[in-house]
């Protein structure tokens, strides 16, 4: 049976976008399955799977949902600051006095 080579982008991105101290066991575990019939969509699934999912570790949801919780909390301030300033300025205006024109 001859190898066949498999995605050259899929390799790179498992070799430079994986995470791990078995990277390179994986890399190779991988490209073994595909030289033994498994179809390019798999590696492609499989490649992807072990990128992503280093990113789902709970250490790194719980910061990335702290910094979306900050931005949300300071659109919410600028939101109602901005809010309050306008409401602020109409009431001004209105309480102001008129501008006497004399012809």
């Amino acid at each position: 049976m001859s190898e066949r080579k498999p995605p050259p982008l899929a390799v790179w991105l498992l070799a430079r976008c994986s995470s791990g101290t078995h990277r390179e066991s994986l890399a190779g575990d991988l490209i073994e399955e595909f030289n033994r019939g498994r179809g390019a969509r798999w590696l492609w699934r499989q490649v992807l799977l072990a990128v992503v999912q280093p990113l789902a570790s709970p250490g790194l949801l719980k910061r990335f949902l702290r910094v979306l919780a900050v931005i949300a909390l300071g659109a919410g301030t600028l939101t109602w600051a901005s809010t309050v300033r306008h409401e602020d300025c109409e009431a001004a205006a209105c309480a102001a006095p008129a501008a006497d024109t004399e012809p």
